[in-house]
């Protein structure tokens, strides 16, 4: 009897020492201002890589930072709207101006956060007001790299604004937003270098696009809805389609559209080609123009720029600013447009959207 207690003491000895040994060795997450030096050149952070988790109250939500991935915590709501802006590009008085009235428009219709998606700004500075700007709104802000800003000042203007808004996150480094009824997945940057002035921007490949889509795969084993942000749309057909561009025809990107159709991804928030904003499609496949105020089981959307420079629009028209709101619920999504400024006549002057 001795020897069998002595032995058994021995046994949970060792698995203690173990257990105590393991937690020793294992390293230690680094606060998120550490994982944000340590990233300060990166345009995005793995799926699974972590920080030391934390926690922000944003208006009456509160969310959970730990690394790439951010949650809204609390009981999941059975909506969530999203007021989304696209192309900002420049800190003017009247696109600031535009910002304000998106966010007249955003209060109006009790969204839940917004989503800026791309070409926040050109200049180091100008992304420092305009990420200043959005926010001083109040809401959770989601924050994309697209194919014009360089990857160290977009860094370095996040920093600097997140320090007096701890409401604006960061989409290349927060890669999953866990909202309830649906999770935000995002793809930063462009994929074609030849539309891109920065030396330094930020280019993803066919390797970014296959961990994306491994990630997607195991969401959905989780039977769970993706939502996939990027800058640039997805490849599509057709006169009608999201990324239809002057002259050029179709541009959006092949290798998204591969990704949405082998994960069967039902949902896309996109921008960059301007002259096509304000359109969403239910098939890429085919261009179908999905309508807006419908509930639709597909849905891709191509929101336009925010920008109040004029920019013709495939109709003919020129727009100065552009916003959408799109709105997910369990059985659909849906969008509407918001026009900032009143539209005008043709002012085109060699536009191009890429």
């Amino acid at each position: 009897m001795l020897a069998s207690l002595l032995a058994a003491f021995v046994d949970i000895a060792f698995v203690a020492a173990t257990a105590t040994a393991t937690a020793a060795s294992a390293p230690a997450l680094p606060a998120w201002a550490d994982f944000e030096k340590e990233r300060a050149m990166d345009c995005w952070a793995p799926f699974d890589a972590r920080a030391r988790p934390l926690e922000r109250k944003i208006g009456t939500a509160v969310f959970r930072l730990e690394g790439s991935r951010l949650t809204r915590l609390g009981t999941a709501p059975k909506k969530i709207a999203i007021g989304l802006l696209s192309a900002i590009k420049e800190a003017e008085p009247d696109t600031l101006e535009n910002l304000s009235r998106a966010k007249a428009a955003f209060d109006k219709a009790g969204v839940d956060l917004i989503v800026a998606n791309g070409d926040v700004a050109l200049e180091e500075f100008d992304l420092e007001k305009v990420m200043s700007a959005l926010g001083q709104t109040g809401y959770p802000v989601l924050l994309l790299i697209g194919n014009s800003e360089s990857r160290g000042a977009f860094n370095r203007a996040f920093v600097a604004a997140e320090k007096k808004h701890p409401n604006l996150f960061h989409l290349g480094w927060v890669r999953h937003v866990e909202l309830g009824p649906i999770d935000l997945v995002s793809l930063p940057g462009y994929h074609d270098r030849n539309f891109m002035p920065q030396s330094a921007g930020c280019r993803y490949k066919q390797e970014q696009v296959d961990e994306l889509s491994r990630f997607v795969a195991a969401l959905s084993a989780q039977q769970k809805t993706a939502v996939l942000i990027g800058h640039g749309p997805p490849r599509s057909r057709g006169a009608g389609a999201i990324d239809r561009a002057f002259e050029a025809g179709n541009v959006g990107d092949p290798m998204l559209t591969t990704l949405i159709e082998e994960r069967a991804i039902r949902y896309g928030l996109f921008g960059h080609i301007l002259e096509a904003g304000g359109r969403a499609t239910t098939d890429l496949a085919k261009g179908t123009p999905a309508r807006p105020g419908q509930r639709h089981k597909t849905l891709f959307v191509n929101a336009g720029a925010a920008s109040a420079t004029p920019w013709t629009m495939l109709d003919g028209k020129a727009s100065q600013g552009l916003a959408m709101i799109v709105s997910f619920a369990g059985d659909g999504a849906s969008y509407r447009v918001v026009k900032l400024r009143q539209e005008s006549g043709d002012v085109r002057e060699g536009n191009s959207g890429r």
